[in-house]
């Protein structure tokens, strides 16, 4: 409120790395960036860099003011060395 940080009560959530099958495509999901103060679009273009593939941000369905990066292929390991060695 007011660009004043919030703090909340208890663990913030895991981010989570998902892929899934889309069109006969796989993606890779990455959620909850926001909670680890990163900012989504950084991260879906430092991943469109170091994966050679599209990726973007895009509105989490069902949940207010929450994104997630897409990035196109199966990428989850790569996704989950990259939060822990970069960010």
């Amino acid at each position: 409120r007011g660009g004043q940080s919030q703090t909340a009560k208890g663990a913030p959530p895991p981010v989570q790395v998902v892929t899934e099958k889309r069109r006969d495509k796989k993606v890779t999901r990455v959620l909850n960036l926001e909670a680890y103060l990163l900012t989504p679009s950084q991260v879906a273009s430092d991943l469109q860099h170091r994966f050679a593939s599209s990726a973007g941000v895009v509105d989490v369905p069902g949940k207010k003011k929450a994104l997630e990066v897409v990035v196109q292929g199966d990428h989850a390991q790569g996704v989950g060395k990259y939060l822990v060695e970069e960010c």
